[in-house]
């Protein structure tokens, strides 16, 4: 019983960060089954936005690289804030798990600072 208590209440903690809120609330959007249409979408748009460019603006191909490089990078900042809301999506482990973590994490900031 104790254990499932411990897993209810991490699972439902607020992680006192706006910003992580704002990311979680987000990843959970996108993970919900309307926003499997958001991701598709946005997978499509990165070659269209580029085929765009390239017939409409611009056929330089120092111009096409640079866009295409700008394109990509946008879309890996959006897929690596997605990769954090999966992170902040699982939960905390169980009490005793953090008690072992919480040595850890120290020893290793210690570690860090030297």
């Amino acid at each position: 019983m104790q254990q499932s208590d411990d897993k209810r209440n991490f699972q439902s903690a607020k992680l006192n960060d706006p910003y992580a809120d704002m990311i979680l609330a987000w990843y959970k959007q996108v993970e919900s089954p309307a926003g499997q249409a958001v991701k598709m979408g946005a997978l499509g748009a990165i070659p269209a936005s580029i085929l765009f460019f390239c017939i409409f603006f611009s056929n330089s191909t120092a111009n096409l690289i640079a866009f295409s490089a700008f394109v990509i990078s946008i879309f890996f900042i959006a897929f690596s804030i997605w990769m954090l809301g999966q992170i902040l999506d699982n939960n905390c482990g169980t009490r005793a798990m953090q008690d072992v973590a919480d040595p850890i994490r120290e020893g290793s900031e210690g570690f860090f600072m030297t």
